[in-house]
């Protein structure tokens, strides 16, 4: 009994250890999945929360947020996009997510960073019906 209590906290916190470790790498993945598909929409100029893809004016970043796998992921969720000028310029999306490890005690916080970028295949200009993007008024804040 006297061994198993002093092999309990460590073993408790390797678990622990593991189960964060696989956290952050599916909230990494995850936000370098919406990066590339924000990308890939707004290099098309499209915003696909719209039917027709274009018939109308939409907002790419409310449907990356939508599109985050679960709703831990969706707070916090930062979601920038910098819109292109003209055909063959390119186009940056940047999601981030802060992680804590332990967020009883808030230690070890972490950002989690995906980016993307690509040039511009389709470009209606300013005046077009394509989506809107807010590069720095952000729902959560500037992406940095």
């Amino acid at each position: 009994m006297v061994e198993f209590a002093l092999v309990l906290p460590v073993l408790m916190l390797i678990v622990v250890g593991m189960l964060q470790f696989g956290r952050v790498f599916y909230y990494w993945i995850s936000v370098n999945h919406l990066a590339n598909e924000g990308a890939r929409w707004a290099a098309v100029d499209c915003d696909p929360s719209v039917s027709g893809c274009g018939t109308g004016a939409g907002n790419l970043q409310k449907y990356l947020y939508d599109n985050a796998s679960t709703g831990e992921l969706q707070s916090g969720l930062k979601v920038c996009i910098v819109p292109p000028t003209s055909i063959g310029n390119p186009v940056v999306v940047k999601v981030q997510k802060q992680f804590t490890f332990l967020p009883i005690m808030n230690v070890l916080p972490v950002t989690i960073r995906g980016s993307s970028t690509m040039k511009s295949e389709f470009f209606r200009g300013a005046g077009g019906t394509g989506p809107t993007y807010v590069a720095t008024n952000n729902k959560n804040g500037p992406c940095t």
